[in-house]
């Protein structure tokens, strides 16, 4: 059943990256109105295949204009690890529509590297570590909405869990239609 259930997202983020030599902060405002997000068996893949629907589906909804790779993608299914609960709960919507957020993120952060023409250790240390509260040099804020059209199961809770510790600074409201 849990093929079935969708989500729905919504954001207004502000992502900002340090610049040496520069008077503050580079922002980039990510901003989506509302968007649909589906189960995925993409994790459920072998694991030299992981990642690679949703890499692929990305890049033709984004036209080609994706500034993040496959192991980007990868990174950002390792951060939103949920629990083992009698089965893998990887492809479940919550947690798909939290890797899109993530994967523009780091989309954004690497558009201002090229604005800024640099590209700081400090912020690719960032991406690599999945830390966005600002300590290397990657800071994301903002709010972000979730309706998920069944509740969240355990395993999506802790995802949801692993999203917050990385990005601390994102208000999230989830709302779900089940009683």
């Amino acid at each position: 059943h849990e093929r079935r259930v969708i989500s729905w997202i919504a954001f207004q983020l502000k992502v900002e990256i340090t610049s040496e030599g520069s008077h503050g902060p580079c922002e980039e405002i990510l901003t989506e109105e509302g968007r649909i997000c589906s189960f995925s068996l993409d994790e459920h893949r072998a694991m030299d295949k992981r990642g690679l629907e949703t890499f692929t589906r990305l890049e033709a909804q984004w036209k080609g204009e994706v500034l993040f790779t496959l192991q980007d993608v990868r990174k950002g299914q390792e951060w939103l690890q949920g629990l083992f609960a009698q089965h893998d709960r990887a492809g479940h919507t919550e947690r798909q529509a939290l890797l899109e957020v993530i994967l523009e993120i780091i989309s954004a952060i690497r558009r201002l590297e090229r604005r800024e023409h640099q590209r700081l250790e400090r912020r690719e240390s960032a991406i690599e570590l999945g830390l966005f509260d600002g300590s290397l040099g990657a800071r994301v804020s903002g709010q972000m909405r979730l309706f998920v059209c069944h509740f969240c199961c355990i395993s999506c809770m802790a995802a949801i869990c692993n999203f917050v510790r990385r990005f601390p600074h994102i208000q999230i409201h989830i709302d779900y239609d089940d009683v």
